[in-house]
């Protein structure tokens, strides 16, 4: 009888410590999900800022395409005044005194 005590007993005592691994099992899946999510909203926020990014260089491309658009017409306009300047002064040459 006292063996099937004892047997009885080491159970008990088997079985509190498998309750108590699953328990830290438990918690530990637990706080793994956690981390999932928290990884993944991360990711989801690093992937919107990406797109962000990508969007902004590509404006600061079409805006630097414009910009030198611009230079070429500035740079256009500046020599019509020199070539007519040069023909005035052809001009002027003929009618000296």
């Amino acid at each position: 009888m006292a063996t099937a005590v004892a047997a009885i007993s080491t159970t008990a005592r088997v079985i509190g410590e498998v309750n108590d691994h699953q328990g830290s099992i438990a918690s530990a899946v637990e706080e793994q999900g956690s981390a999932t999510d928290s990884m993944a909203g991360n990711s989801s926020e690093a992937a919107g800022g990406a797109t962000t990014i990508a969007q902004s260089m590509r404006e600061i491309a079409a805006t630097a395409q414009a910009t030198v658009g611009g230079i070429d017409e500035v740079r256009r306009a500046s020599e019509e005044p020199a070539q007519n300047s040069a023909h005035l002064n052809t001009l002027v040459g003929r009618f000296r005194l």
